[in-house]
Parts: C-alpha cells; structure tokens; sequence
C-alpha cells in the first residue's frame, strides 16, 4: 500500500513541534505522561511466544486501528515494519511507549530475504514477531509474502490480525455488485506486461479493484476506454479514510477520463479503481434461433431448462455443446429468462 498521511487524534502541544517553516510534525515521544491518547485498554491477547502476527495498520485514520492489533503491537517482542519511523509514528500515537525489551526491525522489498533467517531464529527462540506494512494488511501489494511462506514451512504459527484494508473499503461504498470480485493490486507501468494486464481485466467478467498512483491514473483510465470496457461502470476511491476522501462514480472508464480532461483537474492522492461487471447484452429469441441448425427450437429448451430450475450456466454449456451456438449467447439469453421469472415472482409476492 501507498504510505498514508495519517489523520491524528488531538495531540497535546507537547507532542507537536513547529518547524522553522511553521509546519507540524509529531514528535516520537516514550515519556506515558505526555501520551496521547491513553492507550486504550487492551484485551487479554497478549501475542503469544514463537508466533508470527500479520497484523493490519490504519491507512490513513489512526482511529481505524482495532484493540486486538494495539495489543499485539504493543505485547510483541519484535515488530518487522517496511518503514521503521512511520511505525514508530504509529506506535506512539496509538498504541503508547514500547516496552524496553521490544524490537523493531526493518522488514521491506529491498532487505526481506536476508531477514528472514534473523526472524525464524527468533520465533524458534520463543519470540513473538509482528509484521506491519507502511499501511493497510501486509502481503496485500506490500512485502510480506515471503515472510510468511518460510515461517509456515518452518512449522511455526501465522496468525492474521485482520483491519483496514484500502481495497475492500473501496468496494462496499463503490455500490457495484460485490458477488464475485478480482482484486490486481498495482498494473504495471509500461510493456508487455501492462498490456497483458489491460487484457486480462478485460476477460475478467466480475469487479476488478486495482491501485493506482496519482500521475498514471489518466493513462490507465486511458487504456481502459476500449470497446472491451464499454458499460462497465468505474468507481474512483481517492485517499480512502483520509481528510479529503472521496468516492467519484462514472458509467464507464471513458467518461471518467473524460471529466478529468474536460474540467482540466490533475489527479491527486492515492487511488483505488473499482471497474464494475461486464454488462451482459440481453438476447432474444430470434438471436438465438438465428444461430442455431438444429431442428429444435433452442430458444424454447433453453426457458425450459431455467424453468426446471437448471442453472443458466449449465444450460449455456449443454445447448452450446449440442446444437453448435455460441455459449455467451444462451448465457445471456437463459439469464433473461431467469430475471423474468424473478420478476414475475416478485411482482406475485406483492
């Protein structure tokens, strides 16, 4: 996840120092009489010895971290942070001074390989490890993974302490249908590789969440104007959880590039794109009899078939299979059969 810029609670002027330039920043302080907020009141879940925790951090409002992580963070012998000072910032906003015997190490992309052996001997040992992220659920596009592979291989415990997660707070205020869902994290920037991407979100018929930064946002909206993408609607997340969050909904990818060239406003904050479900063409009897060669009226077996309560993707498979018709087509027509029958249920209901 992007590093986020974190919503404090109100501090005491103790805790701030102005800079010569007149901003903020918040100062590291261990002394508990000069902390703020108290800590809050931690659970009995101590972490227990030889574990390793993967422990959600807030992505942005401080608030968001739960009392199960604070008292994982704050029990633990040894936390493996990507970024050291900005869980350090953490800790001592949210979770109080660290006990002296607590170590926090460096656990990120660049150095994760050569830590590993360090944090196996000490889980071995009896330590009790957790891993934090600069934001949101480590192994989520961040590093991690690797960690959590050898620790499981080794025999040692893996326990998820679950939170703030930037792509799923994106999906349930973006108001586009959540029954299935592919979450890609970051595309890549350029290549081969980004236009095999571009492809496969394409061929991808659920909700597709992917991150993006700022300054490549219009180029991946970009991409995303192709026929393959028309009348899939698009949420933009920005800065999710933070002071100026905003959710901004457009009926496709096209008309959100297009509001953006056409009020001339430069991206800014970090972004989550939620891309809605393929929208499925309806069909109708005569398309679907156009196809067909056999003798029997497919578009009447197919209704049938839905009727008997058989499911529209079975039906699809077996028509398709037998009579030599295209399996979207009796997909699509077998689920418009299905929604009237809904409809006409629910208009009986009432």
């Amino acid at each position: 996840m992007p590093c986020p810029t974190f919503i404090l609670p109100r501090l005491p002027t103790s805790l701030i120092q102005r800079s010569s330039n007149g901003a903020s920043r918040l100062l590291c302080t261990a002394k508990s009489e000069t902390h703020a907020p108290t800590a809050p009141p931690f659970p009995n879940a101590p972490a227990q010895a030889g574990h390793l925790y993967v422990v959600s951090t807030p992505i942005g409002n401080v608030a968001d971290l739960t009392y199960r992580a604070a008292a994982i963070l704050h029990t633990a012998s040894v936390i493996a942070a990507e970024d050291t000072r900005r869980t350090g910032l953490l800790l001592s906003a949210a979770v109080g001074p660290r006990p002296q015997h607590q170590r926090l190490l460096s656990c990120h992309e660049h150095n994760v390989r050569s830590r590993i052996p360090d944090l196996l001997t000490r889980l071995s040992a009896g330590d009790s490890v957790a891993l934090v992220s600069d934001a949101g659920t480590p192994c989520v596009s961040d590093p991690g993974a690797q960690l959590v592979k050898a620790a499981v291989e080794a025999g040692m415990p893996v326990v998820p302490v679950p939170g703030a997660c930037a792509a799923l707070a994106a999906l349930v205020a973006s108001a586009l249908p959540l029954g299935e869902f592919t979450f890609l994290g970051f595309l890549p920037r350029a290549g081969v590789e980004r236009r095999k991407a571009m492809e496969k979100i394409a061929a991808l018929e659920g909700t597709v969440v992917v991150y993006e930064a700022p300054h490549r946002l219009l180029v991946t909206l970009d991409a995303l104007r192709g026929p393959a993408f028309v009348g899939r609607h698009v949420c933009l997340a920005r800065e999710v959880t933070k002071k100026w969050e905003q959710f901004m909904r457009f009926s496709s990818p096209a008309e959100a590039y297009e509001w953006f060239e056409g009020n001339d406003v430069e991206p800014r904050g970090e972004f989550t794109i939620v891309l809605g479900p393929l929208q499925r063409p309806e069909a109708s009897r005569d398309d679907l009899n156009a196809y067909s060669k056999a003798e029997v009226d497919i578009a009447a077996l197919a209704k049938a078939l839905v009727e008997e309560g058989v499911p529209a993707s079975a039906v699809a498979r077996g028509i398709a299979s037998a009579a030599d018709v295209p399996k979207k087509l009796v997909y699509a027509f077998a689920s418009s059969c299905k929604n009237s029958m809904q409809k006409k249920v629910e208009g009986n209901g009432t």
